[in-house]
C-alpha cells in the first residue's frame, strides 16, 4: 500500500506507514478501522482528523477524527459526541457524526473545501463576493446548535466552506447542552470570539445563546474587514487569561468601528451594531439575526416596491462601495451629470419609445450615481433628504405647498444649519420606501411642478448638481462642518427635484421596478459584489467618507453628524 503522505509502498495489510512520521514523532496512519486514509484534514486538542474511505463504498468520503485519549477517558470527547447527537439531522450547516463505535476514532461527514479562517487570509475577494451566502449559512447552522445547545467557540477556524461556499459549523468540543432550567456559567471560549459577559463573569452568574451571537459579529466581521475586531491577531497563539489589556479592550468593547474598511456595506454595519455590543442591547436570538440578513436587497423574492429607500443606497454601495473608493469625491457629480445628459437628450427627442427606453436605462442609473454620493457623506439616504425636506416645504412649513417662493435658498440652508446645531431636526420615519417619498413630494410640491415640463425639471437637477459641486469644492478648502452641511442640503435639493421628474412621468413607469432589474447584480460584469474590487492598498480608508475627508477623522463622527430629535 502506497503512503498517503510520502508516496512510498508498505505493505498490503498495514495500518501504518513504516517509512515517515509527523513532526512531534506520531506515525502516520494508513488504515482506521475498515477505513483507508487518503489525506490530513487538521488537528484539534483531542487529535487528528483525516480523509478517509471505507472500500465498501469507495465514493463516500469521511472525516476521520483519530483520538489522543480513548472516548470514555476524554471528558470533552465525550462532550463533543454528546453533542453531535443532538444536532438536527436536516441543518445542511453543521457537520454530523457518522461514526462512533470503536473507542479510538470518531467518524464525522467530510468536507471538502477549506477554513473560513484560511479563505479570508488567502482569497478575501472571493469571500467578499459569497459572504452573504456564507453569513446566511452560519446564521442557519447557529439555528441548529441553539435548538439544543451553545457552541461557545464560534470562530473562523471552525467554521468550514465547501466548494460552492456552504458553510459549515463543526468542532462542538466546547459546545454545552443546555435546558430551561440550566445555561454555562464557566469561563472558556478562544480569544478572539469571547464575548464581553463571560470575561466578566462573577462567582453564581451565567450566560445565555448571546454569547454565539457576540461570535457571529466577530465573524462577519472578520470576513468583510479581514480582521478582528479589537486587533488581536499577535495575541491568538497565548493564553487569553495572561491578557489584560486585549480583555479590558473586549470588556469595554472598544474596537475599530467596521464603517472605517471599504468592504462593509451600510447594511452590514447595523447588523454588526446590534452584535458586538454589550449584552444588554445585543439581539438575544438567531431569528433576529437571520430576519436582518434575509432583508439583503440582492435577495430577487422580494417585490422592489416593499424595498425602503435606503436599500437602494445599501445596494449602490454593496455593488460598487470598494470600486468607487478611487474615485475623488469631486468626481462624482461629473458622473452624475454624465448620466443627466443622456436623459436630457432624450426629453428633446419627439418619439416617446425612445424617450422611456431612455428613462428605463438612465434614471436608474442617475440614481446609483446619486445613492453613491450619498453614501460617501456618511449619512443614510433618507436622512439627507430629511434634513431638509422633513414632510413639510422648509419655505412655508406647509405639507402642501401652494406658491412659488422667493426666499433665498441660502437663508433657508442657514436656518436649517442653526436648527441642526441645536439637534432640532425631524428623524424620518422608519422604512419609508420610494414610493412614499415620490407621494411626499407629489403633495408637496404637485401644484406649483404640474405646469413644468421634463426639460425645465432636468435642468433644475443639473443646477442643483452644480450648487452641490461648488459646496463640495467649499468644504474640501474649507474643512469646516458648516460647509459640510450644506452640501448635504443640496444633495437633498437635487432628490426632490429627482422625486419631481419621476412624478411627471406617467403612473405606468415604475422607477422601482426598473432599478431593481438594473442593479440586482452588476450590469456590466453580472457579479455580486461587482468584480472590481481591485482597490490600491495606497487608498487612505477616511479619504471614502465626505464627512472625514472634509472635516477630518479625529473632528466629526456618525454621533456629531447626525442630529436627529424626536420622530414626529
Amino acid at each position: 500500500m502506497k503512503c498517503w503522505r510520502c508516496g512510498k509502498e508498505n505493505d498490503e495489510n498495514a495500518t501504518f506507514c513504516r517509512h515517515c512520521c509527523f513532526e512531534d514523532g506520531k506515525i502516520t496512519p494508513l488504515r482506521i478501522g475498515p477505513y483507508t486514509v487518503t489525506g490530513f484534514c487538521g488537528e484539534g486538542q483531542s487529535g487528528r482528523v483525516f480523509k478517509a474511505y471505507n472500500p465498501l463504498l469507495p465514493k463516500v468520503i469521511v472525516a476521520i477524527k483519530l483520538l489522543n485519549k480513548p472516548i470514555l477517558e476524554s471528558e470533552e470527547v465525550m462532550n463533543e459526541l454528546q453533542c453531535m447527537y443532538k444536532l438536527p439531522k436536516d441543518n445542511k450547516n453543521l457537520v454530523h457524526i457518522r461514526d462512533d463505535s470503536c473507542s479510538k476514532y470518531i467518524v464525522m461527514d467530510y468536507i471538502d473545501g477549506n477554513s473560513l479562517h484560511k479563505l479570508v487570509r488567502d482569497k478575501p475577494e472571493e469571500v467578499i463576493k459569497n459572504a452573504n451566502k456564507i453569513v446566511k449559512g452560519i446564521c442557519n447552522g447557529i439555528k441548529g446548535i441553539h435548538k439544543k445547545m451553545l457552541h461557545r467557540d464560534l470562530k473562523p477556524k471552525n467554521i468550514l466552506i465547501t466548494r460552492d461556499w456552504t458553510p459549515k459549523v463543526a468542532d462542538m468540543g466546547l459546545a454545552k447542552i443546555i435546558s430551561s432550567d440550566y445555561f454555562p456559567h464557566s469561563k472558556v471560549g478562544s480569544l478572539e470570539i469571547i464575548a464581553p459577559e463571560v470575561i466578566n463573569l462573577k462567582k453564581e452568574e451565567h450566560y445565555t445563546e448571546t454569547v454565539d451571537l457576540w461570535a457571529l459579529g466577530v465573524v462577519i466581521y472578520f470576513i468583510y474587514t479581514t480582521h478582528y475586531p479589537f486587533g488581536i491577531e499577535e495575541y491568538l497563539d497565548i493564553d487569553f487569561k495572561d491578557h489584560d489589556t486585549i480583555l479590558g479592550k473586549i470588556s469595554s468593547v472598544d474596537y475599530i468601528a467596521p464603517g472605517e474598511y471599504l468592504n462593509v456595506p451600510p447594511r452590514i454595519i447595523e447588523i454588526l451594531n446590534l452584535l458586538l455590543i454589550k449584552v444588554q442591547n445585543r439581539i438575544s436570538h438567531i431569528d433576529k439575526v437571520i430576519s436582518l440578513v434575509s432583508e439583503a436587497p440582492s435577495e430577487k423574492n422580494i417585490e422592489p416596491e416593499k424595498y425602503s429607500l435606503n436599500e437602494y443606497q445599501y445596494q449602490v454601495s454593496f455593488l460598487y462601495g470598494v470600486k468607487n473608493a478611487r474615485i475623488h469625491p469631486a468626481d462624482f457629480s461629473l458622473h452624475t451629470h454624465s448620466q443627466l445628459k443622456f436623459i436630457e437628450h432624450a426629453v428633446l427627442e419627439k418619439k416617446y419609445n425612445k424617450k422611456l427606453k431612455t428613462f428605463i436605462k438612465y434614471l436608474p442609473r442617475l440614481f446609483a450615481w446619486l445613492c453613491a454620493i450619498v453614501d460617501a457623506t456618511g449619512l443614510k439616504l433618507d436622512e439627507v433628504i430629511y434634513l431638509k425636506y422633513p414632510g413639510k416645504c422648509p419655505y412655508c412649513g406647509e405639507k402642501i405647498c401652494t406658491q412659488e417662493h422667493e426666499i433665498e435658498n441660502e437663508k433657508i440652508n442657514l436656518k436649517i444649519c442653526q436648527e441642526i446645531s441645536n439637534k432640532n431636526v425631524i428623524a424620518p420615519p422608519k422604512n419609508l420606501t420610494f414610493k412614499d417619498f415620490k407621494k411626499m413630494f407629489k403633495d408637496m410640491y404637485g401644484n406649483s411642478n404640474k405646469n413644468r415640463s421634463l426639460s425645465e425639471i432636468v435642468v433644475r437637477i443639473s443646477s442643483e448638481l452644480s450648487e452641490f459641486y461648488d459646496e463640495l469644492i467649499k468644504a474640501i478648502k474649507g474643512r469646516k462642518k458648516i460647509d459640510y452641511i450644506n452640501m448635504c442640503l443640496e444633495i437633498a435639493d437635487t432628490f426632490a427635484w429627482f422625486f419631481a421628474f419621476c412624478n411627471a412621468l406617467p403612473d405606468t413607469f415604475c422607477f422601482e421596478k426598473y432599478f431593481w432589474e438594473a442593479f440586482r447584480e452588476c450590469p456590466w460584469c453580472g457579479e455580486i459584489p461587482c468584480s472590481e474590487v481591485d482597490a490600491p492598498k495606497e487608498i487612505e480608508l477616511t479619504n471614502w467618507h465626505l464627512s472625514k475627508y472634509i472635516i477630518g477623522k479625529d473632528e466629526i463622527s456618525r454621533d456629531n453628524i447626525s442630529y436627529w430629535g424626536s420622530n414626529e
